[in-house]
């Protein structure tokens, strides 16, 4: 399960990737067109990271199933185990923290001034 997960996730930022790629840094694209795809793009990002996240945990999960034995045979709580688990909850809450960070509109970064004229992705008028 881990791996399908996990090839797909690369699958999927990859397209991210090229779509990104074709649509912000060559200059056959209008800008109108670039403010229509830019939401998109950030929202498929954070996707593809909650995906990343979900595939870390399934692989660690795995992992401590198959192969961190302490729980099963002794009944008790070994290090590895210990581990494992404290690995998979703090990438769910790194997760969720940078999730909570890019979409509060408070902490988005504003535009240096010599950006303004440079580059009109973020303008609204």
């Amino acid at each position: 399960m881990h791996s399908w997960i996990g090839l797909s996730v690369v699958v999927f930022y990859f397209i991210q990737y090229l779509s990104g790629f074709t649509t912000f840094f060559f200059p056959g694209w209008s800008i109108p067109m670039r403010q229509l795809v830019l939401p998109f793009h950030q929202a498929f990002g954070l996707i593809i990271l909650c995906f990343v996240a979900v595939t870390a945990s399934v692989g660690i999960s795995e992992q401590a199933a198959w192969h961190h034995k302490c729980w099963t045979v002794d009944h008790v709580l070994c290090g590895e185990h210990a581990v494992s688990t404290l690995v998979g909850v703090s990438i769910l809450i790194f997760v969720t923290c940078v999730v909570a960070i890019v979409l509060n509109p408070r902490w988005r970064r504003l535009p240096l001034p010599e950006e303004e004229s440079l580059h009109h992705l973020t303008n609204t008028d």
